[in-house]
């Protein structure tokens, strides 16, 4: 059973291997190799928000696996991150992620919220009900850049 709950400062670690193992793995759909080399590079477990106030940093885990992680800011209206292990994409953990994130951001009277997609995860952002807009500039270590997707959702149902 996948559960979601808040990250811990030990897991930091996991965090950072899964998010660059993610990104090595998927990111080839939409990115060529330099710009997935760069998109996974510095992955520092030192540089995720855990602990930081204004983020809600969450992992989705079974047993004691760790399957995925997300964040929401809500301060900037922001989910920053859903990222699923490989090994378990299209298995429904992203969405569940993705839902608890919404929730949280609905019983903190939020009414819509924005993200930037990579282009690999912008259909998944899709069928989750987010609208996709302009094509903006991601830029990553040594200056490669990624095109990526911005995305909204209304939460009020409008």
């Amino acid at each position: 059973m996948v559960s979601i709950r808040p990250a811990r400062p030990a897991e930091c670690e996991t965090v950072a291997d899964l998010h660059e193992r993610s990104i090595r793995a998927l990111g080839p759909a939409a990115y060529d190799a330099e710009q997935v080399d760069a998109w996974a590079a510095n992955k520092d477990p030192d540089r995720y928000a855990i602990e930081e106030p204004g983020s809600h940093f969450v992992v989705a885990v079974e047993g004691e696996s760790i399957l995925g992680f997300g964040e929401l800011v809500p301060d900037e209206r922001e989910v920053r991150a859903v990222y699923v292990d490989p090994e378990r994409a299209g298995e429904g953990v992203g969405r569940r992620l993705l839902a608890h994130l919404e929730a949280t951001a609905r019983e903190r009277g939020l009414e819509r919220l924005h993200l930037r997609s990579s282009k690999n995860a912008a259909g998944f952002y899709e069928r989750c009900g987010w609208r996709a807009g302009e094509t903006v500039v991601h830029e990553t270590t040594g200056d490669v850049e990624l095109g990526c997707v911005r995305m909204t959702k209304r939460l009020d149902g409008g």
